[in-house]
Protein backbone atom coordinates (compact mmCIF):
# COMPACT_ATOMS: atom_id res chain seq x y z
CA UNK A 1 0.00 0.00 0.00
CA UNK A 2 1.61 3.59 -0.82
CA UNK A 3 0.37 6.55 0.87
CA UNK A 4 0.61 9.76 0.18
CA UNK A 5 0.80 13.33 2.15
CA UNK A 6 1.24 16.81 1.50
CA UNK A 7 3.99 18.92 2.53
CA UNK A 8 2.91 21.72 5.00
CA UNK A 9 6.07 23.92 4.73
CA UNK A 10 8.73 23.88 2.93
CA UNK A 11 11.30 20.76 4.15
CA UNK A 12 14.83 19.45 3.50
CA UNK A 13 15.34 15.76 2.82
CA UNK A 14 17.28 14.99 6.02
CA UNK A 15 13.95 16.14 8.04
CA UNK A 16 11.52 14.15 6.26
CA UNK A 17 13.91 10.70 5.69
CA UNK A 18 14.25 11.01 10.21
CA UNK A 19 10.09 12.10 10.66
CA UNK A 20 9.05 9.27 8.85
CA UNK A 21 11.72 6.01 9.66
CA UNK A 22 12.64 5.63 6.24
CA UNK A 23 14.22 2.77 5.28
CA UNK A 24 15.31 1.28 2.30
CA UNK A 25 13.13 -2.23 2.97
CA UNK A 26 10.05 0.42 2.61
CA UNK A 27 11.10 1.94 -0.73
CA UNK A 28 8.56 2.48 -3.31
CA UNK A 29 9.97 1.42 -6.30
CA UNK A 30 9.80 2.61 -9.87
CA UNK A 31 7.29 0.50 -11.09
CA UNK A 32 4.95 1.85 -8.30
CA UNK A 33 5.98 5.45 -9.52
CA UNK A 34 4.69 4.56 -12.55
CA UNK A 35 1.26 2.88 -11.21
CA UNK A 36 0.72 6.29 -9.29
CA UNK A 37 1.59 8.11 -12.48
CA UNK A 38 -0.93 6.08 -14.92
CA UNK A 39 -3.97 7.12 -12.11
CA UNK A 40 -3.87 10.14 -13.70
CA UNK A 41 -7.31 11.62 -12.31
CA UNK A 42 -7.89 8.82 -10.65
CA UNK A 43 -4.90 8.61 -8.02
CA UNK A 44 -3.27 10.66 -5.61
CA UNK A 45 -0.34 12.57 -7.80
CA UNK A 46 -0.82 16.48 -8.11
CA UNK A 47 -1.20 16.88 -12.16
CA UNK A 48 -1.42 20.84 -11.98
CA UNK A 49 2.93 21.18 -12.31
CA UNK A 50 3.41 20.74 -7.96
CA UNK A 51 5.73 17.91 -7.49
CA UNK A 52 5.24 14.21 -6.07
CA UNK A 53 8.54 12.30 -4.82
CA UNK A 54 9.33 9.44 -2.92
CA UNK A 55 12.76 8.43 -1.54
CA UNK A 56 14.06 5.37 -3.15
CA UNK A 57 17.47 3.16 -2.52
CA UNK A 58 19.85 3.31 -5.39
CA UNK A 59 21.47 0.03 -6.69
CA UNK A 60 24.98 2.15 -8.26
CA UNK A 61 25.72 4.00 -4.95
CA UNK A 62 23.63 2.08 -1.91
CA UNK A 63 22.29 5.27 -0.54
CA UNK A 64 18.70 7.33 -0.86
CA UNK A 65 17.32 8.98 -3.93
CA UNK A 66 14.71 11.03 -4.38
CA UNK A 67 12.55 10.67 -7.42
CA UNK A 68 10.29 13.26 -8.32
CA UNK A 69 7.54 13.70 -10.64
CA UNK A 70 5.34 16.42 -12.48
CA UNK A 71 3.32 17.22 -15.35
CA UNK A 72 4.83 20.17 -17.39
CA UNK A 73 2.49 22.89 -19.27
CA UNK A 74 2.32 20.48 -22.18
CA UNK A 75 0.54 18.02 -20.36
CA UNK A 76 3.91 15.42 -20.34
CA UNK A 77 5.00 13.69 -17.16
CA UNK A 78 8.46 14.96 -16.64
CA UNK A 79 11.03 12.93 -14.41
CA UNK A 80 14.01 13.35 -12.26
CA UNK A 81 16.11 12.02 -9.76
CA UNK A 82 18.47 13.57 -6.61
CA UNK A 83 20.98 12.46 -4.43
CA UNK A 84 19.95 13.35 -0.89
CA UNK A 85 20.48 15.45 1.12
CA UNK A 86 20.87 17.53 -1.65
CA UNK A 87 22.80 20.79 -0.43
CA UNK A 88 20.43 22.94 -2.83
CA UNK A 89 17.02 20.98 -2.86
CA UNK A 90 14.41 22.02 -0.42
CA UNK A 91 10.66 20.62 -0.93
CA UNK A 92 8.72 23.24 -1.20
CA UNK A 93 5.14 23.04 0.82
CA UNK A 94 2.69 22.01 -1.27
CA UNK A 95 5.09 18.67 -2.46
CA UNK A 96 3.07 15.59 -2.19
CA UNK A 97 5.22 13.03 -0.79
CA UNK A 98 4.81 9.24 -1.44
CA UNK A 99 6.03 6.31 1.20
CA UNK A 100 5.07 2.32 1.62
CA UNK A 101 2.94 1.54 4.79
CA UNK A 102 5.74 0.30 6.76
CA UNK A 103 7.61 4.01 7.17
CA UNK A 104 4.69 5.93 7.91
CA UNK A 105 3.83 3.08 11.06
CA UNK A 106 7.10 4.11 12.17
CA UNK A 107 6.66 7.19 12.11
CA UNK A 108 3.17 7.37 13.87
CA UNK A 109 4.93 5.31 16.16
CA UNK A 110 7.76 7.71 17.02
CA UNK A 111 5.35 10.46 17.09
CA UNK A 112 2.81 8.87 19.71
CA UNK A 113 6.04 8.15 21.66
CA UNK A 114 6.90 12.09 22.09
CA UNK A 115 3.42 12.95 23.34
Amino acid sequence: MVHAWTLGYTAEDRWILKETGWRAESALRVADVHDLMALGDQGPCHLKGESNFTYMLSPVDNRPWAVHWFINGDGEWIVGAAYVPHPALDWRSGSRVFAGRTVLRKAADAAAMRH
